[in-house]
């Protein structure tokens, strides 16, 4: 539970630091590992890509303001 906790903290960190940006140009994202403690990281570049994890980010905003 605790790790569940960790892991929709640090999304929701990440979806509002998204939120802030009008245009993104690249992604970072690091694991969170079953034991609290964090992978590797990677970055996310393709502009198609980026434009569909833009447009995911949109709709989970959405969907949690709605709640």
């Amino acid at each position: 539970m605790k790790n569940d906790i960790a892991g929709l903290v640090f999304i929701s960190v990440f979806l509002f630091l998204l939120a802030g940006c009008n245009q993104l140009t690249r992604v970072d994202v690091q694991e969170v590992l079953p034991d609290g403690s964090y992978g590797e990281d990677r970055m996310i570049v393709d502009e198609e890509e980026v434009n569909s994890l833009g447009s995911i980010f949109e709709q989970t905003l959405f969907i949690i303001s709605i709640q």
